[in-house]
């Protein structure tokens, strides 16, 4: 039985029991026995409400390893994969290329993806206790397929432009007089590198890490290469990808936010605590008043 219906019925009869104390005060005259009646109604009230208490916090202690097994293997990983989706949404980068001759998206990803051996068990336990959260993981996933596609047809259409080859080609040529690079493989026109500046384009990179290969080719052409994306030709895919990439920050916000309200059901009935989502309520705070770094 729940335990609020248990702290319900013990409190229901002991107000039944104060209530007849007081009839048998005003309509039977034995004062001295309902006076009686009355000290035991008030204890027993204070029976039922410390039993009531007592049972709320064994239940409490009962389920708080589960609970704190949801919060450290499915919570805290899921919060963590939102976290970081987010920076690379709101930038546009998606993590686009080729590994093994397979295109991923390496910086948005499944979910699920989070939950192997163990931790899929745990899961499927969060899933069962909140079916709605999984619901909107599971819808999260599939339009991360949809995305996958959407992106594959984007950097065809950007590949298949009648100078995107000539004028990489002619790009590759000139860095390469200029430079004289020791991996010259790297600057020839060739299909896998032309795949490699389309990938580039796809996720909007403004600039390269420094250890990359292609750092300073980029930072010499990669706003000429990057002005592709806004071509007429290629129009309709780059309104598409957008619209899955904010129809994605929409739904893990959605998430983000089912998780937050359940890790703070967590702290206040359990005493388990997320630092990191703490931490994260403060940043936002902060963003909303101004505060954040500049």
């Amino acid at each position: 039985m729940d335990k609020r219906v248990i702290g319900f019925v013990c409190l229901s009869i002991a107000i039944l029991v104060i209530l007849s104390a007081i009839d048998l005060i005003y309509n039977l005259g034995y004062y001295a026995n309902a006076l009686s009646t009355l000290v035991i109604a008030i204890a027993t009230v204070i029976y039922a409400t410390l039993t009531y208490l007592l049972l709320q916090e064994q239940q409490r202690e009962k389920e708080k390893p589960r609970i704190q097994e949801i919060s450290e293997f499915v919570i805290h990983p899921l919060v963590k994969g939102l976290e970081s989706h987010k920076s690379y949404l709101e930038k546009g980068d998606f993590g686009w290329e080729e590994i093994g001759g397979v295109k991923y998206v390496t910086h948005i990803t499944k979910l699920m993806y989070t939950f192997e051996g163990i931790d899929e068990l745990i899961y499927d336990d969060f899933k069962e206790v909140y079916p709605k959260v999984g619901d909107k993981i599971e819808e999260h996933d599939k339009e991360v397929e949809k995305l996958k596609e959407s992106l594959k047809e984007f950097a065809e259409k950007i590949i298949s432009l009648q100078d995107f080859k000539n004028k990489v080609s002619e790009s590759f040529e000139g860095y390469w007089k200029s430079e004289k690079t020791e991996k010259a493989s790297l600057f020839e026109p060739t299909d896998k590198n032309f795949g490699y500046i389309s990938e580039l384009i796809v996720n909007n990179k403004q600039e390269l890490n420094k250890r990359d290969t292609y750092h300073k080719f980029w930072s010499l052409y990669g706003k000429e290469f990057l002005s592709f994306r806004e071509r007429k030709e290629i129009k309709e895919c780059k309104a598409e990808v957008e619209r899955r990439r904010k129809n994605l920050l929409e739904r893990e916000g959605s998430i983000f936010k089912d998780l937050r309200d359940i890790l703070k059901r967590f702290r206040k009935e359990y005493g388990i605590i997320y630092k990191e989502m703490i931490e994260a309520e403060e940043r936002e705070r902060e963003e909303k008043l101004g505060l954040g770094k500049i």
